[in-house]
């Protein structure tokens, strides 16, 4: 797998005061063909477009882009205007998700234009490919605005997000308070990985985001084919009633995880999603529209 870093001057193009530039990173074959479709990833709130490409020292297979990659994807992680390796925003109190998904549409349309035109020497121009939004907790929420507002993409994939009802989970019993995050038997050098890497700002505030339908109106617009995927231990009340949020959409798909919290890439159960969004994304790409609906539910163990 190589990866080619991208940023796209959206300054111009947004209402967002002070957008300037973001950063994307393209993960492509290190032998090119045509791709299945590109799939563009956007990290929760506090996450950083790295989380879509772990390394933990000493284990293998916690890359999403590298598995995608090998299922025939183009992948692309970005940054959310503000965040990460973008430019700082000068009044975080002036952002909101419409705002904030105007960016990060801007930037989309900026990587896909460059991959249409031919992304690096030796890559072939990409005129027709299909994409897949993909969005974890915050990330899922700006891509289903993303979808309502400016049609983005041909399918999307929302993940740890629920467009009905978010909450954190209360406290464990036995008083561990990230136990929505951890399962507990997920390798320490996987977990460090994840507390480790340098804090990304939120540029949404959290108590706006657990708000009841929050983005239920864009929910109901989309139109496109839909994968809502969920750890066991989520930041959900409802599972089951995911499908209910996207009235406008004939194709949507739930997937449960078992054993997986709402640190989905850092799960031991990880590639069991991952193999659920590349089988999903594969179909829908290439299928006309449905006029039925697909709930796949994958109950928790213990």
């Amino acid at each position: 797998m190589t990866s080619i870093e991208v940023r796209v001057n959206i300054d111009d193009l947004v209402s967002l005061p002070g957008a300037g530039t973001t950063a994307a990173t393209v993960y492509l074959p290190e032998q090119f063909t045509s791709p299945q479709g590109v799939i563009l990833a956007f990290p929760g709130g506090g996450g950083l477009r790295q989380s879509w490409d772990l390394h933990v020292e000493g284990l293998s297979g916690y890359s999403a882009a590298e598995y995608y990659v090998g299922r025939g994807f183009v992948f692309v992680a970005i940054d959310h205007a503000g965040v990460g390796d973008s430019t700082p925003l000068p009044d975080l109190e002036a952002v909101t998700y419409t705002s904030l998904a105007e960016a990060d549409a801007a930037t989309v349309e900026g990587v896909l234009a460059r991959l249409r035109e031919g992304i690096a020497p030796g890559v072939a121009p990409m005129p027709e490919v299909k994409t897949v939004g993909m969005g974890h907790s915050m990330g899922g929420l700006l891509v289903t605005a993303m979808q309502a507002n400016h049609r983005c993409f041909d399918a999307i994939a929302v993940l740890g997000w629920s467009n009905v009802h978010n909450r954190v989970p209360p406290m464990a019993e036995d008083g561990r308070q990230d136990w929505w995050l951890r399962w507990g038997d997920e390798p320490e050098a996987a977990w460090a990985t994840r507390v480790n890497r340098p804090p990304a700002v939120i540029p949404l505030k959290g108590a706006d985001m657990l708000s009841p339908g929050l983005v239920a109106r864009e929910a109901a617009l989309v139109d496109v084919p839909v994968f809502a995927g969920l750890g066991e231990r989520d930041v959900t009340f409802w599972p089951n009633l995911e499908p209910t949020a996207y009235r406008s959409a004939r194709d949507i798909t739930l997937a449960v995880i078992p054993r997986m919290t709402h640190s989905h890439n850092t799960a031991n159960t990880r590639e069991e999603l991952w193999s659920r969004v590349a089988d999903w994304a594969t179909a829908a790409l290439v299928r006309p529209p449905s006029s039925g609906i697909t709930t796949v539910y994958f109950p928790g163990g213990s």
